[in-house]
């Protein structure tokens, strides 16, 4: 977590659903986000500045939207997800995901 936000930036499944209710019909939300390895806890973000793929499909999902598409554009099966992403070895060469959902 920032130092100038310890309790977080708000409610993921809040935030999700406000993004649905605003959302008109067939309205898209497109994710691009860093990949942390799968089953990795929600906290992980706050260490490495990454999520599991697995954690956005469920809120997206969860506030009603369908995933739509997804591509593997940013993806670099060479890293393991477990470094910060602003670590200079892999920085700019991050495991990346790109979903789409719609409402």
């Amino acid at each position: 977590m920032p130092d100038n936000r310890p309790q977080g930036f708000g409610d993921p499944e809040e935030t999700f659903a406000e993004i649905a209710r605003i959302l008109g019909d067939g309205g898209k939300l497109i994710v691009l986000d860093h990949a942390a390895p799968e089953g990795a806890p929600a906290s992980t973000g706050g260490d490495t500045h990454r999520i599991d793929p697995d954690i956005i499909t469920s809120l997206a999902e969860g506030a009603g939207l369908t995933l739509a598409d997804t591509s593997d554009l940013f993806a670099n099966p060479e890293d393991d997800g477990t470094r910060n992403v602003f670590d200079p070895t892999i920085r700019g060469s991050t495991d990346q995901f790109l979903f789409t959902f719609v409402k």
